[in-house]
């Protein structure tokens, strides 16, 4: 029996110091609250900036970053957006909402 994914929506961190350096196309994010420093993929910060205008579900943010990257929003792309979701979360840098 397959379970339906859990829809959630999502809300950025506030007050996040965010820098991209021209020789790559990573961006670092310092979290003054935490203390924390966290290296990301240019397609995380575009979800996390998806996220920061207004809280989003995973099935938005599908579509959305699938439009973003000209691609359709087949299994491979939302499995990475739900991965690199799980991994802002638990960075702190994302919240779950109801």
């Amino acid at each position: 029996m397959t379970h339906p994914a859990r829809v959630h929506r999502w809300k950025a961190a506030n007050d996040l110091i965010w820098t991209h350096y021209d020789d790559g196309d990573e961006w670092v994010v310092y979290d003054p609250a935490s203390g924390d420093v966290h290296l990301l993929t240019s397609s995380a910060r575009v979800l996390w900036s998806l996220i920061s205008k207004s809280p989003r579900s995973d099935a938005d943010l599908a579509g959305a970053l699938a439009s973003e990257l000209a691609r359709s929003a087949d299994e491979p792309l939302i499995s990475m957006i739900q991965e690199t979701l799980a991994a802002m979360d638990r960075a702190g840098l994302i919240r779950p909402i109801p």
